[in-house]
């Protein structure tokens, strides 16, 4: 009986440490359980997270879809407006130059011709008008009138020049 009463002892103590390892395999699979609940959570709430984000992505590609033709033919509309702006810029520009040309060839032959009309009068007196001194030379008012009249179509002809560079 003492062999039985030993045995069962021994029994015992197998037992008590058989059910103090499954206490402590319990205890970490409770453990691991737990950490894989936290993790299929926060995977469930990155995923739902997600799927708003493309509900609100896809929601936003259907306003723009929708948004594309009317602004691709606002901007097809544009482009025509600033082509035809460019080309009436162009023509304005040709215009003008053309002007100022125009106007530079018109002020050129009235200079000309002032100059042509000044200068005829005393080629046609040939030196025999009052004005001139006993020595054959212009008196100084005429000198003096005759510069003022090369400074002003000189003045003239340089701010021609100078209106002409700046247009181009």
């Amino acid at each position: 009986m003492l062999n039985k009463l030993r045995q069962a002892e021994s029994d015992a103590v197998i037992a008590n440490e058989a059910m103090e390892d499954l206490k402590a395999e319990s205890l970490a699979l409770k453990e691991r359980l737990l950490d894989k609940e936290g993790q299929l959570q926060s995977i469930t709430k990155e995923n739902d997270d997600l799927r708003l984000r493309e509900a609100t992505n896809l929601l936003k590609i259907r306003e723009l879809s929708a948004m594309l033709p009317k602004a691709e033919r606002r901007e097809s509309e544009d482009n025509a407006v600033r082509d035809s702006d460019d080309e009436e810029k162009e023509h304005v520009e040709k215009v003008v130059e053309l002007s100022s040309d125009r106007e530079l060839e018109a002020e050129s032959i009235d200079d000309e011709l002032d100059y042509k009309m000044d200068g005829g009068s005393f080629d046609q007196t040939n030196g025999s008008s009052a004005e001139n001194t006993e020595n054959g030379s212009v008196s100084p008012a005429k000198q003096l009138e005759q510069k003022k009249k090369k400074k002003a179509l000189l003045g003239k002809f340089g701010g021609l020049l100078k209106k002409k560079n700046n247009l181009k």
